[in-house]
């Protein structure tokens, strides 16, 4: 999860972020 947000930082994407979230969240 934290490799998740990190990815998600370095992105600075915040479309990917939520998408990530959501798989998450899915998973």
């Amino acid at each position: 999860m934290i490799l998740i947000k990190l990815t998600c930082l370095r992105m600075a994407s915040r479309l990917v972020c939520s998408n990530f979230q959501i798989l998450s969240g899915k998973l």
